[in-house]
């Protein structure tokens, strides 16, 4: 288990490489495979985490406050984003793959109807706590079915998500009849539970997880796009990354500052509000003509920033946090 501070840290710091990584300017920087190295563990240390709260067992009440803390979010941002896409950038159709990406949280067509595709991490951390809730009532053979479908869905839904040894259009397929992504929900739970056997059964040194993610790192970028090992690379990475790096942060006590602290207590409301921020700051800074180099750093800072002080004052107000976030 982790201390409550703890966790706000680990959030915080996760938000951080969250929005690092979304930034409009960190490809123009930094090879594409250092992109998708980041993406192999930071989001997944957020499903990580609640496998080290203490258990609940699954409840309507339960799943009904999930539902308002994560469903309710994810409505009104998907229907906000879409309006905008459709009536002003006027780049959206309205068809009945709308209402199937919305059900399903669909990540490969998000992004064609809502103009972007960061609240694909929603649906899934639903699903999950659900998952693991029910996994928590200690039924033998519900437990072992949980197990076997969420190790296959790990290797489906999230090892093969960019690269598959198949037609990738089957992971398309199956995301489309998959309603709140409970096929990638089974993926992080199988992933979490994993995290937390090795995690409280073996004492992992900070090193070799560090080292795993620096050799990771060096293969994925050595063997980008041309070389024939990069897709059984990518795979390693996918499946071993996010228990390494988060072995790591627990390990390592340097991100428990009260920045992180501060940033993690309103780490859902700033991943809500920082990816339209980081939209309309790319086309600010770009406008600017200032090299990458040094737009990546500045406008990273001001997309923090702006989203923390919109959280802020969001959650400041008791009547748009119990709306908005279902606190009171």
């Amino acid at each position: 288990m982790i201390s409550r501070e703890q966790s706000a840290a680990l959030k915080g710091f996760l938000i951080c490489l969250v929005v690092l990584g979304h930034n409009v300017f960190f490809s123009d920087v930094f090879q594409t495979s250092c992109w998708v190295w980041l993406y192999s563990f930071h989001v997944a240390g957020f499903f990580i985490l609640p496998f080290f709260y203490p258990e609940r067992e699954l409840t309507w009440q339960r799943t009904k406050k999930n539902a308002k803390r994560l469903l309710w979010p994810y409505t009104y941002m998907f229907v906000s984003l879409f309006l905008v896409n459709y009536f002003i950038r006027k780049e959206a159709t309205l068809d009945w793959g709308l209402v199937n990406t919305y059900l399903t949280g669909n990540q490969y067509t998000l992004k064609d109807y809502t103009g972007f595709q960061y609240l694909w991490f929603l649906p899934p951390m639903f699903s999950m706590l659900v998952i693991k809730e029910a996994y928590s009532l200690r039924r033998k053979a519900l437990n072992r079915f949980l197990l076997a479908a969420g190790g296959l869905c790990f290797i489906v839904a999230w090892v093969f998500f960019f690269i598959a040894p198949y037609r990738i259009s089957i992971n398309v397929t199956l995301a489309r009849y998959s309603i709140l992504s409970f096929m990638l929900g089974l993926a992080m739970f199988f992933l979490g539970h994993v995290t937390s056997r090795i995690a409280s059964k073996w004492t992992v040194s900070k090193w070799l997880c560090a080292g795993i993610l620096a050799l990771s790192l060096l293969l994925m970028y050595l063997t980008y796009d041309e070389s024939p090992f990069y897709g059984m690379v990518h795979w390693i990475s996918r499946a071993v990354c996010p228990i390494a790096g988060f072995c790591l942060l627990l390990r390592w006590d340097g991100y428990n500052l009260p920045i992180f602290r501060k940033l993690g207590e309103l780490s859902l409301p700033i991943y809500l509000f920082h990816q339209p921020v980081n939209f309309v700051t790319g086309i600010l800074f770009s406008r600017l003509g200032l090299p990458p180099v040094v737009s990546l750093p500045v406008s990273f800072v001001t997309v923090l920033l702006v989203s923390y002080f919109i959280a802020k004052l969001l959650t400041a107000n008791r009547i748009a946090n119990k709306f908005l976030f279902a606190k009171s």
